[in-house]
């Protein structure tokens, strides 16, 4: 559990620069939490693809707000829709925030 958490905030904080060297650093840090190779292994891949879901996810979230953004003003309506995206795509509010934060908008 340990393990995870560390590998989940490192990769997060990598984002972009998932190389193989920073992923066999990694795996290579399990024995530090007397995690077994193979499982370290089945952790580092299972959260660099968690991390990349979520980034598809907030892509799909980017596409749709710009598309609801591109009169400058977010309606109330438009709001509700943006709102059942994020849920449906299981979007944090940190992250749906840094997504909006990228356009000058007002609510309406």
């Amino acid at each position: 559990h340990n393990f995870r958490a560390y590998v989940r905030s490192r990769v997060t904080a990598e984002k972009n620069a998932l190389s193989e060297e920073f992923k066999t650093g990694l795996k290579n840090d399990a024995n530090d939490y007397g995690v077994k190779p193979a499982v370290a292994i089945e952790v580092v891949d299972s959260e660099v693809i968690r991390l990349r879901l979520l980034q598809q996810d907030e892509e799909k979230y980017l596409k749709l707000f710009r598309d609801m953004a591109n009169d400058g003003v977010i309606t109330k309506d438009e709001r509700d829709v943006l709102r059942t995206r994020q849920k449906t795509l299981h979007l944090p509010d940190a992250e749906v925030k840094e997504v909006e934060s990228q356009f000058h908008t007002r609510e309406e």
